[in-house]
């Protein structure tokens, strides 16, 4: 059951072509929209652009729709709820949305040669249908919802590593607070107790790895690219930058940054008046300070960045209070949550969602 945070929400454009009530977790109803989208007779430039329109408030739709299943599914990997009916939009909707965008995408274009439409609102769409087309293989459709219960796979492990730490059990993000302690043992055994609970995991952890990444490269050879990081910058639309651009700045980051990293560890040892750096030894405060703490709930740290934002700009200001107020702001760590933080784009309504592991 979809959380009512999100069934509050209300398009910003309300819909014109899709019906208000259309449900698009349901197949059937998706495969009707798609058949009229491409059965529509175009017999003007006007009848192009409101295929075009009508097709984006489809996709639109469809994209809000996952991007809600996936909010929900790692704010609690361990809801099975939730689980299964993310794997479902996976294993059942992406897979027939690619192959109907696809069908689209060429409709699209032999349309174009007929019916003009401006470059310059156009042209971005245009080059990105482009290069979709390009690299669209109907045999990697399967591949990549493989992928896809992967990536869920490593959330719910992760998602559910806690260790149990003087006296309480700790999500591994809160463990981090400790890290910050001036008590150099305190640290060790928080570091060591949490590299112990991702070690319990390795095998797990290391298998999703290696699966997926032969599930990449085959996607990639399929697309017929040499490798996954040249297909993945053509699926990212990367236009603007090429791997050799990334070369070169990787080479200016070993070249210049990493001696300047190297020094600064340098002056961190001799600060904190130790023989060698550790790994429970980089986050202390190298003048061996108390640790800061900010904020001891995290509605005190939403309060915190309202102030903030409210002292920069009144517009950025109510924004963010009404990604407050629609519970657009999933902020704190907590058992069974996926690990990281993200940033979720809720397409008709046009509203980003925050996820993320803070620990005051």
């Amino acid at each position: 059951m979809t959380d009512e945070r999100f069934l509050k929400l209300k398009p910003l454009v309300a819909r014109n072509w899709l019906p208000a009530e259309a449900v698009l977790s349901d197949p059937e109803t998706l495969r009707s929209l798609y058949d009229d989208l491409d059965a529509r007779a175009i017999a003007s430039v006007s009848d192009f652009e409101t295929w075009v329109l009508d097709r984006s408030e489809l996709a639109a739709g469809i994209g809000q729709a996952g991007s809600i299943l996936y909010i929900e599914m790692t704010c609690d990997t361990a809801d099975a709820v939730r689980a299964k009916a993310y794997q479902d939009f996976v294993e059942t909707i992406e897979p027939l949305a690619k192959e109907r965008e696809h069908r689209l995408d060429e409709k699209f274009f032999a349309l174009s040669e007929r019916f003009q439409l401006d470059p310059l609102r156009y042209g971005v769409y245009v080059r990105e249908a482009e290069a979709d087309v390009k690299i669209f293989r109907a045999e990697n459709i399967p591949v990549q919802t493989k992928i896809s219960l992967l990536s869920q796979e490593y959330q719910a492990v992760t998602g559910a590593m806690t260790v149990h730490f003087d006296g309480k059990e700790r999500t591994l993000p809160e463990m981090s607070r400790f890290l910050l302690e001036t008590d150099r043992p305190l640290r060790e055994r928080a570091w060591r107790a949490v590299a112990e609970r991702r070690r319990r995991d390795e095998n797990r952890i290391e298998r999703i790895f290696d699966d997926m990444r032969g599930l990449r490269e085959q996607v990639a050879r399929n697309a017929g690219f040499k490798n996954f990081r040249d297909y993945q910058f053509a699926a990212y639309h990367r236009f603007d930058y090429t791997p050799d651009d990334c070369k070169t700045y990787h080479r200016s980051v070993r070249d210049i940054i990493v001696p300047i990293r190297h020094e600064i560890d340098r002056r961190r040892r001799q600060c904190l008046g130790v023989e060698s750096l550790r790994p429970w030894d980089t986050a202390v405060d190298v003048l061996s300070r108390p640790a800061l703490r900010p904020f001891s709930e995290v509605s005190r740290l939403e309060e915190g960045v309202g102030r903030i934002v409210r002292g920069i700009d009144q517009d950025l200001a109510e924004l963010y209070e009404d990604m407050r107020s629609h519970g657009l702001l999933d902020l704190a760590s907590r058992k069974g949550k996926a690990p990281g933080g993200y940033q979720n784009t809720l397409d008709e309504v046009r509203k980003p969602f925050i996820f993320m592991n803070a620990v005051g």
